[in-house]
């Protein structure tokens, strides 16, 4: 029994084992599952420089920047300069600890996190399980109306979080959850750890935090300061003295602002800025793979698009090759319409099981006709002038044309469409364009996104047998079983069509040669403990 527990531990550290094995020897074992890496590589402390300021270019938020509140990449990449979580995905979408140390299942719908001692919140208090509680607590309560429970909704209630001891919390879930890491950790945006006393509201005027560097000036719609925290945990870092954040109204503004040298970084770049700066010998190019995308919903519950034929005969519109090159210069991989990412666990796998999507313009048209729409259809598409969106709306267009589709454009400001209430545009359009950042799993996708339940479920997709498979990736052990619910959910989706979902994009990631340290991922969430000045 020693030796098996001790291999299953010594394959946890090297990635050896699938991560589902991992978890199922845990639960046998009583493993906790260690971090790698927490701290910086001996190798990178000693090259390292330290001081000076570094300049962060961001696109100004379109809402509060707020932990419990944001939504918006804008403000998330605010406030994780300050916040933690108590995980964080690595590059390669694997986390390690930050405000934790380890954790590990007890039984399925139960996890244990063991807390890292000593670390201070930015007014000097000692963070312990008493935050964390209080943080998950208020995320978790409806009065809230946190965007928190696009992630945690159904998985985890209020009253669910406990203390064992100081530095030991336990999570009661609602239901297994396998993936249940990802769901504090960076991933899961709104989960930073604040302390007991935060009131919603007040992370800009009241900044605590426990992160590398501390709120010291805030500016609506201008940007922040943030200085060096002197009492970080981990004692090494950061390297910077000062992190100035400016707001940008575009990514155009951003790029012209890089390049004469007002700011350093832009954490993340569309990719026909991209373009603009290839070949720039003052600029680092950073790229990694991501599970970033643009989901194009079209609703299922009211409307032309009720009609499965409809939205297949979109979907066979579409020329997915066509927008990878088109629109990311061919930084993304081809999707099909469903949301398990390439790069994930069961990705390759699943692109095996389930036929690639091709464009097949007569077999759109017999669909339309079909549907009742012999002679085409008129549609309207909405989205935001974010990234590519509109972009991506125009060759949408265009290549529905040829199949019947006579689509008008609805291009609306950021503010517009993502504008708070029940009827947001982008929730309540009949089709529509909305860029997700990346997520650490396939199942935090779905869960957001695709679930009857889903709090964000623009497409209005209700399907049983999809919402009881879904529970099946949430939690299965058997790798078999998983594997079948996984192929069956990327089928339905597939079939139904509730969303096209042509590419997974890169992440790409632009500093300034001045600078060393940055990692090109994970995903939308910038680390920037390591980064330094290099003269």
């Amino acid at each position: 029994m020693k030796n098996e527990a001790e291999h299953a531990e010594s394959n946890a550290l090297t990635f050896a084992m699938d991560r589902r094995q991992i978890i199922l020897r845990g639960l046998a074992f009583g493993l906790s599952l260690p971090t790698i890496g927490s701290g910086i590589l001996p190798a990178l402390a000693d090259t390292a420089k330290r001081g000076g300021t570094v300049k962060v270019g961001l696109i100004v938020p379109t809402g509060p920047v707020d932990p419990v509140m944001m939504s918006h990449l804008g403000a998330v990449n605010t406030v994780l300069i300050g916040a933690e979580y108590l995980t964080f995905p690595r590059s390669d979408f694997s986390l390690e600890g930050r405000l934790a140390t380890n954790w590990r299942p007890t039984v399925a719908d139960e996890w244990i996190f063991e807390l890292r001692k000593g670390v201070l919140f930015h007014n000097g208090q000692e963070m312990t399980s008493a935050d964390v509680v209080a943080t998950f607590d208020r995320l978790t309560d409806p009065a809230s109306n946190s965007a928190a429970m696009q992630s945690l909704g159904g998985i985890l209630s209020k009253g669910g979080t406990t203390a064992i001891d100081s530095y030991t919390v336990k999570f009661k879930l609602n239901r297994p959850y396998l993936d249940f890491p990802y769901l504090v950790s960076a991933f899961s945006y709104n989960t930073a750890i604040l302390p007991t006393d935060y009131q919603i509201g007040q992370f800009t005027d009241r900044p605590v935090g426990t992160g590398p560097y501390m709120l010291e000036s805030f500016a609506v719609q201008s940007g922040a300061v943030f200085v060096r925290n002197p009492k970080y945990w981990e004692p090494e870092l950061p390297y910077v003295d000062r992190l100035e954040v400016q707001y940008f109204a575009d990514a155009n503004a951003q790029i012209l602002a890089l390049q004469s040298g007002s700011i350093d970084i832009i954490p993340t770049v569309e990719p026909a800025a991209f373009r603009t700066l290839q070949g720039n010998a003052d600029i680092n190019l950073l790229s990694a793979p991501s599970s970033s995308m643009q989901l194009v919903h079209m609703r299922t519950d009211s409307g032309p698009f009720a009609d499965k034929r409809v939205r297949q005969a979109l979907a066979l519109a579409v020329d997915r090759e066509q927008l990878v090159s088109a629109l990311l210069d061919g930084h993304a991989s081809v999707g099909n319409d469903h949301l398990v990412f390439p790069t994930s666990e069961l990705g390759s796998l699943v692109a095996k099981r389930v036929k690639q999507r091709a464009r097949d313009i007569a077999k759109a048209k017999d669909l339309l006709t079909e549907a009742g729409y012999p002679n085409g259809i008129q549609v309207e598409l909405t989205t935001s002038r974010l990234f590519e969106c509109v972009d991506h709306a125009a060759l949408i267009q265009q290549m529905g044309r040829e199949a019947g589709f006579d689509i008008k454009l609805n291009i609306m400001t950021p503010d517009a469409y993502f504008a708070a209430g029940e009827n947001s545009p982008w929730l309540t359009a009949p089709f529509g364009i909305t860029n997700w950042g990346s997520r650490g799993t396939p199942a935090q996708l779905i869960q957001a996104t695709m679930l009857s339940s889903s709090s964000w479920n623009s497409a209005h997709f209700k399907n049983a047998e999809f919402d009881a498979l879904a529970t099946v990736l949430d939690s299965e052990l058997d790798q078999t079983k998983l594997e079948d619910a996984v192929t069956k959910i990327a089928q339905i989706m597939v079939d139904e069509t509730p969303a096209g979902i042509s590419y997974f994009k890169e992440q790409i990631r632009v500093t300034s040669k001045r600078l060393a340290g940055m990692p090109a991922g994970p995903g939308d969430f910038p680390d920037f403990r390591s980064i330094w000045v290099t003269a």
